[in-house]
């Protein structure tokens, strides 16, 4: 099992209490893991619901013309791969957004995973004009590519909360996290 996990933000475990709190104990460990790859392919964070948006559009709010350019070489980078192609369009005019470049699969799917991803990273690192070295649009395009990889090579997956560390302290004391997703239904 291999996976992404963003320094500050960590998957918890299902049906925890609601509260501002999650501990260690709280965090998605490797049973958590078996389990949940052991009926699906991917392990992401819970979708999260945009007001009145779609990706595109927020997109377009962060990366003003550099959007157009991202969606536009996308676009023709998957242009024989209907099913890649069919995948960037539904997620892009949808309303749900997967955060954070979280994730976690089998070893062989994250191979394959990294494969695509970078592959395409290469083109459009070729066709887009990035100002700054530093610049976050690649990390905001493979942000992108999780729920149209997923989508593209119909896989399963299911969908876990997630913390957020606002403390930025380290994970290995029995630490206090705050702001995390959870999922629309445990609201209700």
């Amino acid at each position: 099992r291999l996976g992404i996990e963003h320094y500050r933000r960590h998957f918890i475990k299902p049906n925890r209490p609601i509260d501002d709190y999650v501990h260690t104990e709280d965090l998605f460990d490797e049973n958590d893991i078996i389990n949940a790859l052991s009926n699906h392919d991917f392990i992401i964070p819970v979708h999260e619901s945009l007001a009145n948006t779609s990706v595109y559009d927020l997109y377009v709010i962060c990366f003003h013309e550099q959007a157009d350019q991202i969606v536009k070489w996308m676009r023709e980078y998957f242009k024989d791969q209907p099913n890649y192609l069919e995948a960037l369009f539904n997620y892009m005019s949808h309303n749900r957004l997967v955060r954070a470049n979280m994730l976690i699969t089998r070893k062989e799917e994250y191979d394959k995973y990294c494969e695509t991803m970078f592959t395409m990273i290469d083109y459009l690192k070729q066709h887009i004009p990035v100002e700054k070295p530093d610049s976050s649009v690649w990390g905001y395009v493979t942000e992108l590519f999780p729920a149209i990889y997923i989508d593209a090579n119909k896989k399963s997956y299911i969908e876990v909360d997630m913390a957020v560390d606002d403390f930025n302290q380290d994970i290995q004391k029995d630490v206090v996290y705050v702001t995390y997703n959870k999922k629309e239904e445990d609201f209700s």
